[in-house]
């Protein structure tokens, strides 16, 4: 209503302007007042008027039938519109093998596990498809960590369109922490493989957290000087000494780190060659690597270093093959430090030699390069620490024999007698106190304790042997003829049988017994019976025969 007056107010005030002005021509004797009535009635009259007219000229359109628009043409510049089309009806997507996810029934995504823990995932899932799955379908691993998954878990029993089946697999989680994520889909009895998404092909997963206890199998710092140090092109001493503008290494205990907060571990400096680019190198001896070690440090320059700026770099080298590197950091003393954390899965297996080199990043200048806590992690509690035990010798069993068939239970020798008769000995320890799951780590035997050797029986009859025998009641068959086989242990001079003698053979032995509540075994020249010349030639053996044994338990 407000728009509609507006428009017809604006005619009237037209007319009555033209009025007015028509009027400037009429005589001056009419009366002025009566002349603007007679404007301002004739004025309403003919707004009355406008306005009856569009109300009917209104009411008149909307009955009548409406004359076509005659054709137009378009603007230059606007283009026709293109008439809509049809509506399309949206059909809903169907397929033959179409997968739902609807929860983790168990271990749900970021479920912490232990290391090498078994544990069975089962998915609730939906077909979505047109086809049933039959118990031809199975669930099979496509990617990421498979934890030791089956080849194929099949369908237990049909599944129609529009039903779920929960779907279990047996797993084993890794060896190693951090997330592992197994990623799996459904393979219809043609061998094609489907999954879940809108189309069809995203897997449905596990996804774990691996976390568990572990422990320092190999300290870098400890065993600082076991490492070969060089600069640029000369061996270093270990330790050296602080200031030495050859470089040198040192163990610092345990420092501040750059920062200004205490460190947790001990820590050594590698302080390159004093010069332009100078240089330290370290090789350790070679490590056996196991499934899930780390290399674990704290690399930074030493706390107060400003100017410190070195370049440190890891690598490794397998036996004589080609150097190869771990990582490589820059570290300049700002207040920060790098924490290191190398898995070294891939080499397991390995027998291993790491190389730490630390070179200064331009010229020198207080470059006291720390690793802090350099250390080997492995999964698992640490083992035990090795015990040692010493065992007895037990003279009351043990004697000699002789070739002749002689026993001998006080004197216990090994050589020949004046009747020129081999001489053979045997020995009983108590190994009772050895663990049935002992792991025998070394051993060593000293034969000449209170005894003596008597006469030349190693130039007359060569090198002495030692073999198991298990012997019960000495008697003349334990004698056994100069050339037996397996011998675990050997003795060729008097100096020999005076020191502690130790071999992998004799370790093994011992292994090889573990568990047994003695240890019995039979002394005798290898080469001859008697050398003839009617004199006493050999050992004579008597307390403390000593035999020391190392071992661990798991």
């Amino acid at each position: 209503m407000k728009t509609r007056n507006t428009r017809l107010f604006i005619p009237a005030l037209f007319l009555i302007v033209a009025q007015l002005a028509c009027n400037l021509t009429a005589a001056p004797t009419q009366d002025p007042a009566a002349t603007l009535n007679a404007l301002y009635t004739q004025s309403a009259q003919t707004l009355e008027s406008m306005a009856t007219g569009a109300a009917q000229t209104a009411v008149s359109n909307s009955l009548a039938s409406p004359t076509p628009f005659a054709t137009s043409t378009p603007l230059a510049g606007f283009s026709t519109p293109t008439p809509l089309g049809p509506i399309k009806t949206i059909t809903p997507t169907t397929r033959s093998n179409w997968l739902g996810f609807v929860s983790d029934v168990t271990y749900p995504d970021g479920t912490g596990i232990g290391r090498n823990t078994p544990f069975t995932k089962t998915w609730r899932i939906k077909n979505l498809g047109t086809s049933t799955w039959t118990t031809a379908y199975d669930l099979v691993f496509v990617s990421g960590d498979a934890m030791s998954a089956p080849a194929e878990i099949p369908l237990t029993a049909s599944v129609a369109p529009g039903q779920t089946i929960d779907i279990s697999a047996n797993l084993t989680s890794p060896n190693k922490d951090g997330e592992s994520i197994g990623y799996f889909k459904m393979r219809d009895a043609s061998g094609l493989l489907f999954g879940a998404g809108s189309d069809a092909t995203t897997a449905i997963w596990v996804d774990i957290k691996v976390t568990g206890v572990s422990f320092g199998a190999y300290d870098f710092v400890a065993s600082v000087c076991d490492a070969q140090w060089s600069n640029n092109n000369q061996n270093l001493p270990c330790p050296g000494t602080e200031g030495d503008s050859a470089g040198y290494v040192i163990n610092v205990g345990v420092p501040k780190l750059e920062d200004g907060a205490q460190a947790a571990q001990s820590a050594i400096i590698t302080y390159p060659k004093d010069s332009n680019n100078g240089f330290i190198h370290g090789v350790y001896p070679s490590l056996t690597i196991q499934d899930g070690d780390r290399f674990r440090s704290i690399i930074q320059c030493r706390f107060n270093s400003a100017g410190c700026n070195v370049i440190f770099s890891l690598d490794y080298q397998i036996g004589n093959g080609p150097v190869k590197n771990l990582g490589q950091w820059n570290e300049a003393h700002e207040g920060l430090y790098y924490t290191v954390d190398i898995d070294l899965s891939s080499l397991k297996g390995q027998n291993v030699k790491f190389i730490f080199n630390v070179s200064a990043n331009g010229s020198a200048n207080k470059d006291f390069a720390n690793w802090v806590g350099p250390r080997i992690l492995r999964n698992g509690n640490p083992p035990p620490a090795p015990k040692t035990i010493v065992l007895p010798f037990l003279a009351l069993e043990s004697g000699s024999v002789t070739s002749a068939g002689a026993v001998d239970a006080v004197n216990i020798s090994v050589g020949d007698n004046v009747a020129n008769q081999g001489v053979e000995a045997f020995l009983s320890f108590d190994f009772s106190g050895i663990p049935a799951n002992a792991i025998i780590q070394s051993a060593s035997i000293k034969l000449i304790g209170g005894g003596q050797v008597r006469g030349t029986p190693f130039a007359g009859l060569g090198c002495l042997k030692a073999y198991l025998h298990y012997y019960g009641t000495l008697d003349a068959g334990d004698f056994v003829a100069p050339g037996a086989p397996n011998a675990f242990a050997s003795w060729c001079d008097s100096a020999e049988v005076s020191a502690d003698y130790t071999n992998a053979s004799f370790v093994n032995m011992l292994q090889s017994i573990v568990g047994n509540g003695r240890l019995r075994f039979r002394l005798q020249f290898k080469d001859l019976l008697t050398d003839g010349n009617s004199t006493i030639d050999d050992l004579l053996l008597s307390a403390p025969i000593v035999i020391s044994v190392t071992y661990t338990t798991p």
